[in-house]
């Protein structure tokens, strides 16, 4: 037993921090409940709920993890499990993300987003620097410039790059993102209108094909260019990209939410995770988890 302790204890010492992740909400590492800050160990998994998470890494690169969203770290490469990280800053390592099969390598002054629903499909959109591409096997597959959104997809007939499908996909999983905190509104009705706010431009780029009602939503993500002949894909672009800066970045949503989320075992709003396909990963967030404490405790 003496012998088990100490290997367990030597073990626990050698372990490298590689970044330290940073929330206003609670998430995981490693499967632990972090309530605002921890460190991620090598290889650790880091899962976010309601509000994005700051990842900082020893050599100052700097990524936001999605709400919903769930990646693997390590200090050569990130793994995206779903649904949304974006690079901030790729430091001197510039490493590797790797999503669905596909790599995607940032240039030294890239910044982006990489979004992930499904086992078989990537989209990743650039507004600087570039991303390059490549298969399991090494093979170039592409570059996405910077105000640039490309789809990377894997079916039988081998894989598929698609640009004007791109910036619907990025809508789409943003749109699913959003309905994420859909029971936040309880907690904090506020909230709701900055929801509501960013899902309305979304729907709103895409002449209503990403509305959530299937009997008036317009045919156009079936096909395969993923776009209705009346959907102008650089207007979903720069429509996307700036909801999603917002939502990774948590722009003005104190204002919306009410400060920063009371403590994880009191009683309030909670939610499942709504994402389909591969993406599927992180369990019911505990009661609690939610925006409605304020940012002064002294405060009504």
């Amino acid at each position: 037993m003496a012998l088990c302790l100490a290997i367990s204890s030597s073990l626990a010492q050698t372990r490298e921090v590689v970044a330290l992740a940073r929330s206003e909400a609670p998430f995981l590492t490693g499967g632990s409940d972090a309530p605002g800050e921890g460190n991620v160990f090598e290889g650790e998994s880091l899962e976010s709920y309601y509000l994005p998470v700051w990842i900082d890494y020893r050599d100052g690169a700097r990524y936001a993890l999605g709400i919903g969203s769930a990646a693997r770290l390590s200090d050569e490469r990130i793994e995206l499990q779903g649904v949304s990280l974006e690079i901030v800053s790729p430091g001197p390592n510039r490493r590797s993300i790797v999503a669905a099969s596909f790599t995607f390598q940032p240039s030294s002054d890239c910044r982006g987003t990489i979004y992930l629903d499904s086992s078989d499909m990537a989209t990743a959109q650039v507004s600087e620097g570039h991303l390059e591409v490549v298969d399991a096997a090494g093979e170039l597959l592409g570059v996405v410039q910077s105000q640039q959104a490309k789809t990377f997809s894997r079916d039988r007939d081998g894989i598929r790059v698609q640009e004007n499908r791109g910036p619907l996909e990025m809508a789409r999983i943003l749109v699913r993102e959003l309905n994420y905190l859909l029971r936040l509104e309880e907690a904090a009705p506020p909230f709701g209108r900055k929801r509501r706010e960013l899902l309305n431009r979304l729907v709103d780029s895409t002449t209503g094909v990403l509305m959530l009602d299937a009997e008036v939503r317009q045919p156009g993500l079936a096909n395969g260019e993923g776009a209705a002949a009346t959907i102008d894909p650089q207007q979903v672009l720069r429509t996307a990209a700036a909801v999603s800066f917002e939502i990774h970045h948590g722009v003005g949503w104190d204002r919306y939410g009410g400060g920063k989320p009371a403590c994880a075992t009191a009683a309030g709003a909670s939610a499942g995770y709504p994402f389909g396909g591969d993406a599927r990963l992180i369990p019911p967030q505990p009661l609690g988890c939610q925006l409605c404490e304020p940012e002064d405790p002294a405060a009504p």
